[in-house]
């Protein structure tokens, strides 16, 4: 399957001065450390990370204390926000911070770890997100090289698999006053760019991968098409490994997954991508299956083997009421997305400066409306409110906007009007607060709403009314643009 190793000599790689000028004004402040890059070569060479569901983490939970030596040795506290799905007995509006929030959001991380150049850049990113509603999951996959806005204290913009990078060899900082790591750093990020709630993260490095793969006794894949990478990296980074799989049913170890997970040079990201994907969804199928979950040594095995290569700020409590969310789904309607630069794809090149990705529309607004469409909020789903926006601040086409802006959250506006006298305040009149309660709140929440009144006399085919008043423009919105 592999053919004879080449060897060839290691490239300098030579950065112009221009580009030295254009990234000096994206790179973050002085006061933190410079992140760990091996040279652009190797980086693209290496770039690869692949998914890892976070049931790998969570299927021996069913066991209880039998391993929890083991389990313990990969939590880490939780320095953000948490699911209230998997803390709260009953959920309540209250509870729900906004609209995403009625989902498990989970980001996960592949780095290369130890013994690896560049081995704290997560080269692959995806969020892993759980309705428990309806018994729903779905994937979206982020490109290493989107254009990001670095959260604080950083500041600046970069590469979205250099943020964890930045979080990791700055966490000690005396100008890092929360000690945000390298996860945190990320979840914020991804939730700034995505408008939703990242409420726990799931990181593997390479060799953590290699020992669950190996553990299960390999996975089999079906691999679409023949994949020949002439120019797969050798361990050490200065030559060639070629990589040969023929299309088919393949049976892969740790190793080879990984190979096939990592190879890009003679496909695109994308590609490499959906392959991750693939993988992803044999791991589930494998950990969940009959045989494993009813082996509690194999379980211990192979917790045991990847202790220090996984990392999660999901708690032992959590883990277990999400093993009985997540063993109810079913794998064949798991939701899958790239994010791309293809024709129909939302993001685009950027060329100035080195080689980026950015949104189309120059804004989040498009990426924001396709992650809320594919992560639907159950419960704005289950209430299904039909709603009229009201414009009463005097400002043209104001209704418009606020229609726009609602939609990308699944909101069903119905009906845009002006009304007939100006409105100082923000205001809800709702059909029945008890049964669009959910809406009611999201809606509360997100323009501060103070002034709510129930009309059980509301005109056919409307059950909310929001009027937004003056106040509206003095009052901070939530949409991120892209500078």
């Amino acid at each position: 399957m592999f053919i004879k190793k080449l060897k060839k000599e290691k490239d300098s790689v030579q950065v112009s001065s221009q580009i030295e000028q254009v990234a000096e004004k994206n790179k973050p402040k002085k006061d933190f450390m410079k992140i760990d890059r091996p040279d652009s070569k190797n980086v693209k060479r290496r770039r690869f990370w692949f998914y890892l569901i976070s049931v790998i983490v969570i299927i021996g939970i069913f066991f209880g204390g039998r391993i929890l030596g083991a389990i313990n040795s990969m939590i880490v506290a939780n320095k953000g926000s948490i699911s209230p799905i998997l803390n709260s007995l009953k959920i309540s509006p209250n509870s729900l911070k906004g609209e995403g929030d009625g989902r498990i959001n989970i980001l996960i991380i592949g780095i290369g770890g130890k013994n690896h150049k560049g081995g704290l850049l997560a080269d692959t990113v995806m969020v892993l997100s759980v309705d428990s509603k309806n018994n729903e999951a779905a994937y979206i996959s982020i490109p290493r090289d989107l254009k990001v806005p670095i959260p604080k204290p950083y500041g600046g913009y970069d590469k979205i698999n250099a943020v964890h990078s930045y979080g990791e060899q700055n966490k000690d900082s005396k100008n890092n006053k929360n000690n945000i790591d390298g996860p945190e750093l990320m979840k914020q990020a991804v939730s700034e760019i995505f408008d939703l709630p990242i409420h726990y993260f799931v990181r593997v490095d390479f060799e953590g991968f290699k020992k669950i793969v190996d553990a299960f006794g390999g996975i089999t894949v079906n691999v679409e098409k023949n994949l020949d990478d002439p120019f797969y990296p050798d361990e050490q980074l200065i030559g060639y490994d070629p990589l040969f799989i023929k299309a088919g049913m393949t049976k892969m170890d740790g190793d080879l997954a990984l190979r096939y997970a990592r190879s890009r040079q003679t496909t695109s990201d994308f590609d490499r991508a959906k392959r991750q994907q693939q993988i992803l969804q044999m791991l589930k199928e494998k950990a969940l299956s009959l045989n494993f979950l009813t082996n509690p040594q194999k379980i211990n095995q192979v917790f045991s083997a990847v202790g220090d290569h996984i990392k999660t700020d999901m708690q032992l409590k959590e883990m277990e009421s999400f093993a009985q969310i997540i063993k109810d789904i079913n794998g064949s309607s798991i939701i899958s997305y790239v994010l791309d630069n293809s024709a129909t794809g939302l993001l685009t090149n950027d060329n100035e400066g080195g080689y980026y990705l950015v949104p189309k529309d120059s804004s989040w607004n498009e990426i924001q409306k396709k992650v809320h469409e594919i992560f639907s909020d159950p419960y704005l789903r289950q209430e299904d409110a039909k709603i009229e926006v009201i414009n009463g601040t005097g400002t043209s086409g104001l209704a418009s906007k606020i229609e726009t802006e609602l939609s990308k959250y699944g909101y069903k506006v119905v009906k845009t009007s002006t009304a007939e006298t100006e409105s100082s305040l923000n205001k809800l009149v709702v059909s029945d607060q008890e049964i669009f309660k959910f809406t009611v709140n999201y809606l509360k929440n997100r323009y501060g709403i103070s002034q709510i009144t129930e009309d059980s006399l509301m005109e056919s085919g409307i059950n909310v009314k929001l009027t937004i008043g003056k106040e509206y423009e003095t009052k901070k919105t939530t949409t991120s643009k892209i500078k």
